[in-house]
């Protein structure tokens, strides 16, 4: 049983290693078909009168009936798919409600030089936020120094937007002030995070130093006002520990990946959204390109009231 976008929904795998993502409740009487529901093949069973659901959303077996199933009655099933070890699911509020993108290629998640993405870093933090709040620290890059004690604000070297994606590079220092740390052996480097948003919901991140690192994160809305914030990591780490843990460098940027994003839940859970912010000089561009582009993933009526201010 799940509980994501104010609906109650159900997901079960079935004997053909398929997943599948549904309304829970069984439309013959309403029972949540996740909660002591099972799984008979590849359909789920309702527990309350044992009427069963394909992955499709069709009803095969009114086990007690003659009429044997109701062959017009269908739930509403989500596209869904398993990505990077995770199982992302499409929602959208224009029909037919089928996906118009996928998912990047990850291919350090498969790379036997990287440590085990699962279960060494995946995590997931339930917080009161909107799901573009994470998103927008794309192209803010002034909030590192004071919410992250970083030595200097970062630098926002480029951006650009195509579709459902939107890219941001900056160049940010670590180990700045020290002479050496345990993520910067070797004293201070400069690093270009590669920032990648896909849609509000996903978002990939890549650095070559201090050690080349993919980040992937998810946003899932579960209602009003709390969003599920998934975190996963791996890096280029050719001999790890045992069961494919990290170690060294790796392991060092992972443990402080894994505060660093726990730093701005204060902030996300107390804020309010500004229809037109006060921008810095230094931060407009970016910031306003970034809030147009995701106006573009709203409905029309919103995405063009957000284009408007």
């Amino acid at each position: 049983p799940l509980e994501y976008f104010n609906e109650k929904l159900v997901l079960w795998r079935g004997e053909n290693g398929e997943v599948y993502l549904q309304d829970a409740f069984c439309l013959h009487l309403g029972a949540h078909r996740g909660v002591k529901g099972e799984v008979r093949g590849n359909d789920l069973m309702c527990p309350w009168h044992g009427w069963e659901w394909n992955g499709e959303g069709r009803n095969t077996r009114i086990p007690y009936s003659s009429e044997g199933c109701k062959k017009t009655a269908k739930i509403r099933t989500y596209p869904v798919r398993e990505w990077c070890g995770l199982v992302v699911m499409w929602n959208s509020h224009r029909s037919p409600h089928k996906p118009t993108w996928q998912p990047p290629a990850v291919p350090e998640f498969s790379d036997p030089d990287y440590f085990a993405m699962h279960p060494h870093s995946s995590a997931v933090y339930r917080t009161k936020m909107h799901p573009q709040m994470p998103m927008e620290n794309a192209v803010d890059p002034a909030h590192i120094q004071y919410v992250h004690g970083a030595d200097q604000i970062p630098e926002q070297v480029s951006f650009t937007s195509d579709e459902h994606w939107f890219q941001s590079i900056v160049a940010m220092e670590y180990g700045g002030g020290r002479e050496k740390t345990r993520l910067t052996p070797d004293g201070p480097v400069t690093a270009l995070v590669d920032m990648n948003c896909y849609g509000v919901g996903l978002a990939v991140i890549r650095w070559e130093l201090p050690v080349p690192t993919v980040q992937v994160t998810g946003f899932g809305p579960v209602d009003d006002q709390m969003t599920d914030y998934w975190f996963c990591q791996t890096s280029y780490c050719p001999e790890t520990g045992p069961f494919g843990e990290p170690v060294g460098l790796p392991k060092e940027f992972l443990r402080i990946q894994q505060t660093v994003i726990q730093q701005d839940f204060f902030a996300w859970a107390n804020m309010k959204y500004l229809d037109r912010p006060l921008y810095a000089a230094e931060e407009a561009k970016a910031y306003s390109a970034f809030r147009r582009w995701a106006a573009g993933l709203y409905p029309d009526d919103d995405a063009a009231r957000m284009r408007a201010l």
